[in-house]
């Protein structure tokens, strides 16, 4: 039996464009889940993270982010070895689960 995408020839264009909005997840990177460890030492609330608000806060080499306080979160960016940029936004409770290597993927978006 053939695959429903080789079958149909507009399947391969329509695969593409639609594997835009639909989230990829991958492990969290040692370099990452250590930046998480950093961000949940911080003696720091919700409330006092939205007042020092800031989307470039954190830079290492393949992220890049911070705290959103219209989102309540950690909205990153992450840059694969293709250079190509995707988002993906984090609780504080989460940042917490990733330090404590209770959490082992990002869920990610290809950027806009």
């Amino acid at each position: 039996m053939r695959s429903w995408r080789v079958a149909r020839p507009w399947a391969k264009s329509f695969w593409r464009v639609f594997s835009d909005f639909m989230p990829m997840t991958i492990p969290v990177p040692d370099e990452f889940r250590t930046l998480c460890c950093k961000i949940a030492a911080e003696p720091k609330s919700i409330v006092d993270w939205a007042s020092s608000e800031s989307d470039d806060t954190f830079q290492i080499e393949n992220f890049a982010g911070g705290f959103d306080g219209t989102e309540n979160a950690f909205c990153f960016s992450y840059y694969n070895p293709k250079g190509e940029e995707f988002w993906f936004q984090l609780t504080l409770d989460e940042v917490g689960k990733i330090s404590r290597s209770e959490l082992s993927e990002l869920t990610l978006l290809v950027a806009e």
